[in-house]
């Protein structure tokens, strides 16, 4: 639907513009939520782990797919150690930095889950983690995205999420179907 303001100078850009009509065309972004987080939190676990960075949203359509991306500095102290990362849909427990997320679930099902980092010397590592996922929640209840992490490997140290503060980010976008 074309917008149509006539004016003999052009189009003021400070004006306010009212569109009525439909968002179409697969892959539209409908809506986009974030949430950042500069607290750091550690884990000896190898349960997936909470960083408490979550993004709510709620899908307007059963078929609307959100995509979710995530950055985060990782780190682990100990030789033979990875830090995993993932995401966690609607955990009803854990919730907390650096508690073992419980129910819900994971949206990652290999080992190494979505991204991870290895340490190889024990030297300590620090390496950023980036990953993204579309999930179809199938719902238009509210979704609540959290970015878990753990440690794993045979190596007895730490795995850190946000290791010196950094900023972490977690966006998630509600997109049309293809």
């Amino acid at each position: 639907m074309p917008l149509v303001k006539t004016q003999a100078e052009g189009i003021n850009l400070a004006d306010t513009f009212a569109f009525t009509g439909t968002v179409s065309g697969a892959g539209g972004i409908l809506q986009i939520k974030q949430g950042t987080s500069t607290t750091q939190y550690d884990t000896s676990s190898t349960s997936i782990s909470s960083s408490a960075l979550n993004v709510s949203i709620t899908p307007s359509s059963t078929s609307n797919r959100i995509l979710i991306w995530y950055s985060f500095a990782g780190h682990c102290n100990a030789s033979s150690d990875f830090v995993i990362s993932t995401i966690y849909k609607n955990p009803t427990g854990g919730t907390g930095g650096g508690q073992v997320l419980t129910g819900g679930t994971d949206l990652s099902s290999t080992n190494y889950k979505l991204s991870q980092t290895y340490n190889q010397s024990g030297g300590g590592i620090v390496a950023q983690h980036s990953a993204h996922i579309i999930d179809s929640p199938s719902s238009t209840s509210a979704q609540t995205y959290y970015i878990g992490f753990a440690k794993a490997g045979s190596g007895s140290g730490s795995a850190y999420f946000n290791i010196n503060s950094a900023t972490a980010v977690l966006t998630v976008m509600e997109i049309l179907p293809a």
